[in-house]
């Protein structure tokens, strides 16, 4: 039996070689990076805080329409002449569709 080509072989054996040190090399880089405690932040510009300022100041807007409409609807004062005209006129020309 006559089998040629060994120096082919030695070739990728000592690239496999190589390329398992690299391999080996950059996972304990990774172990020893993981050994680090994580550490976390976030910074809120002056911009963002304005934003989430203005953006609670109209829910408590909201909230305070809300809270009218609820006690003008206990009240029974919530629905009026002028409303339900308006709700019909609206209704009648929607209905049309606007002629």
């Amino acid at each position: 039996m006559n089998i040629s080509g060994l120096g082919r072989n030695l070739a990728a054996q000592e690239y496999g070689k190589v390329a398992k040190k690299k391999s080996n090399d950059k996972e304990s880089g990774l172990a020893k990076e993981s050994k680090k405690a994580p550490s976390d932040s976030v910074e809120i510009s002056s911009q963002g805080s304005l934003v989430s300022k203005v953006g609670n100041a109209g829910q408590t807007e909201r909230q305070t329409k809300i809270q009218g409409i609820k006690a003008e609807i206990e009240a029974g004062t919530y629905i009026t002449e002028e409303k339900l005209f308006s709700a019909v006129d609206s209704a009648i020309d929607s209905a049309l569709g606007g002629l």
